[in-house]
């Protein structure tokens, strides 16, 4: 049975589909409706999740790939390359509702050779940084039609969140929108200042396959930036300064079409987990039913 929100799509949809059948192509709807559809607020987080997510239940990719650098005294050093990559899995819960259970994996490499960092020189301190990979655990978020339902608890006594979505920009045959979120904490475990995380989305997804409501996949590029506290992982102890990142990615329905040397990097770190994704996003699937 279609929601509400499937039903005003493939109501617009289908009118601009037919036009770009006979060849106006999308931005030339004759009644623009789905266009419309699209572009209205209230309907923002369902674009949202015809973007970023799915609207089937099986198991989908993203993977995200860049460098992770310093700002200190407004001069830019790079740090290391980032191999960001993650697993999801939508499940329907019923009156506009629905869950996503994912699991985030990130390797550092060299940003020369390449290879897995597991021990990094810190340009700024001089000094030799361990880097480990520990076994990440899968997460839920529960979506409604205005947004996040529920989601875990930052572990950080203090902390707040919040979320920025839209608005929709259309350009040609394209739809672009941001997606930001943030996190704010007091000085944790001795730290001398407050924690402060800002990521920065912008996706992009081509308009025809957005608006075929009989497609429940559609492609999705990203572009990723923080802006952020420096992490404990760094060791920059009281230095001033803020951490950043430069990505870009998409959205990916195999695991195999995931980079060559991200899918080495986690066969080789996370050999369980890329072997049988679906079973490692089920722990946090468990307490859904």
């Amino acid at each position: 049975m279609l929601n509400s929100d499937r039903r005003q799509l493939l109501k617009g949809s289908l009118a601009l589909l037919s036009a770009a059948a006979a060849g106006s192509g999308p931005s030339r709807a004759k009644d623009g409706s789905g266009l419309a559809w699209l572009t209205d607020p209230i309907n923002v987080y369902a674009v949202f999740r015809r973007m970023r997510f799915a609207e089937h239940e099986q198991v989908f990719f993203w993977w995200l790939r860049g460098t992770r650098s310093g700002l200190i005294d407004n001069q830019l050093t790079n740090f290391f390359r980032m191999e960001v990559g993650s697993l999801h899995r939508c499940r329907e819960l019923g009156d506009g509702r629905y869950s996503v259970t994912s699991l985030g994996i990130i390797y550092y490499s060299d940003l020369k050779s390449g290879e897995l960092l597991e021990k990094w020189h810190n340009p700024v301190t001089d000094a030799t940084v361990p880097f480990q990979y520990a076994a990440p655990k899968p997460t839920t978020v529960i979506y409604n039609r205005a947004g996040i339902e529920s989601e875990p608890a930052f572990p950080a006594a203090g902390a707040t969140r919040s979320h920025e979505l839209g608005p929709v920009d259309m350009v040609g045959n394209d739809l672009w929108l941001n997606d930001s979120s943030h996190l704010n904490a007091p000085p944790q475990n001795g730290a001398a200042t407050p924690l402060h995380v800002n990521d920065l989305y912008t996706l992009r997804s081509p308009l025809r396959e957005l608006l075929n409501p009989n497609q429940r996949f559609v492609p999705c590029d990203a572009v990723f930036n923080d802006f952020n506290t420096w992490s404990a992982r760094l060791q920059m102890g009281a230095r001033a300064g803020t951490s950043l990142s430069r990505c870009y990615g998409r959205k990916e329905a195999k695991l195999e079409s995931l980079p060559a040397s991200y899918l080495a990097f986690g066969r080789r770190v996370h050999p369980t987990i890329f072997a049988d994704p679906a079973t490692a996003l089920a722990p946090a699937e468990a307490n859904l039913d």
